[in-house]
């Protein structure tokens, strides 16, 4: 994007991140299996994707001997970006506000419940039309962007058949209120005369948008946070009952974790295919994902370099590489931290449609690509600090990303 030109600088910004922690309820935590962790962050950091972010997140995890991973997790998470105009102005084009509790053992070891409530408006969200081969900046202020604000509730129940098989449901329910700015690309294919465009463009009115889930799970990881050897693999459906908009999703997705030197140095790997039917808004055809969503095929969760929102098609499929290390432990103030570093690369393709449309996704294979690396700082068990910088032909020139916990 072009205010984000200089990503060297922003690399160099994002790395002033400041770390508050707080002691343990018990200062020899891996011998005690009744304890507390704390965390909390005031965040200052810079991706290319959303610009320079502040705000705070705050981390309680109950320890009990008894219950896997724990007892229960509660995460606040607020930010929002600023961008420097034109005219010297700041404006905070991305908010988000939320408060997301996982339990396990709810009524019974077999049962686990995560619940979060949201608030985020994203004055930036992107759209540039439809497809793999869809066209990119033209420099017009706002063309490729509108204004999307939600509020947004889940709750998601996993009940555990075996040691490894789990089945999930989950129901979450979204308002979203849609500004489409003057002379915005978007704005220009609400009217256009394509029967193609008006086929795949939905959602760009305020709506409510209600969608269930279910899935299978198979997860065999030695670690729910950081893991070394195992594997996770999904296979999940989704569908919006028709309230205001019908459509419905499927997902696959594999994880595999390979230690080639124990925790030490690990290969860690991810596929991923993922399909739309019907009349999904716009922003879901730049996601992927049932039960636990993510942006994509572009953006920090998916193939690193290419910009968030910058693709968006019914079918989706993309593939990550990582080689993972963890070379450092060390205490402060009573925390426990492990410093490691990782090289990905990062690949996929995205359909607009289930038919063959040249116009829209090009004529040959098209894949994307992001290649680069990064570091990781786990902080107690369940708390991970990522780093990415990554380049990649989309990217403008390179791609930096802040974030936390693994990418997958």
């Amino acid at each position: 994007m072009p205010r984000f030109r200089k990503a060297f600088s922003l690399l160099l910004l994002s790395s002033m991140v400041l770390s508050s922690p707080s002691a343990f309820a018990n200062d020899d935590p891996d011998v005690d299996p009744d304890r507390y962790e704390f965390s909390a962050l005031p965040i200052f950091m810079a991706d290319t994707d959303r610009g320079f972010i502040t705000g705070a997140t705050g981390l309680v995890v109950r320890f009990k001997k008894g219950y896997y991973p724990y007892r229960w997790r509660m995460q606040l998470l607020t930010r929002f970006s600023v961008e420097r105009q034109p005219d010297d102005t700041l404006q905070l084009p991305f908010h988000e506000y939320r408060l997301r509790f996982d339990i396990p053992g709810v009524l019974t070891p077999r049962l686990r419940l995560d619940a979060e409530v949201a608030f985020r408006r994203y004055t930036d969200s992107g759209y540039y039309g439809f497809g793999n081969d869809s066209p990119g900046e033209n420099g017009v202020d706002r063309f490729n962007e509108y204004d999307r604000v939600y509020p947004s509730a889940l709750v998601q129940a996993r009940y555990t058949f075996s040691k490894h098989l789990s089945f999930l449901v989950g129901l979450s329910f979204t308002y979203n209120w849609l500004e489409l700015y003057e002379d915005s690309k978007l704005r220009t294919d609400t009217q256009s005369l394509d029967p193609k465009v008006r086929d795949l463009l939905h959602g760009t009115e305020d709506h409510a948008l209600t969608i269930t889930s279910l899935g299978l799970v198979w997860d065999t990881r030695d670690h729910e946070f950081s893991p070394t050897r195992g594997m996770f693999h999904e296979l999940s459906w989704r569908l919006s009952p028709g309230l205001e908009l019908l459509y419905g999703g499927a997902n696959a997705t594999a994880r595999f974790f390979y230690p080639l030197l124990g925790e030490k140095l690990v290969v860690a790997s991810r596929l991923v295919l993922d399909f739309i039917v019907g009349d999904a808004p716009l922003y879901e055809l730049s996601r992927f994902g049932s039960l636990t969503p993510q942006d994509g095929i572009g953006g920090a969760q998916a193939i690193r370099g290419v910009p968030l929102q910058r693709y968006h098609g019914k079918i989706k499929a993309l593939a990550n590489v990582e080689l993972r290390s963890e070379l450092v432990a060390f205490h402060l103030l009573s925390q426990r931290f492990k410093l490691g570093f990782l090289a990905f690369v990062d690949m996929g393709r995205l359909w607009s449609d289930y038919e063959a449309l040249q116009r829209f996704d090009g004529d040959g294979l098209g894949l994307k690509l992001g290649l680069g690396g990064g570091s990781r700082l786990r902080w107690g068990e369940t708390f991970v600090l990522r780093f990415d910088l990554a380049w990649s032909p989309d990217a403008d020139p390179v791609g930096a990303y802040i974030g936390f916990n693994h990418v997958f």
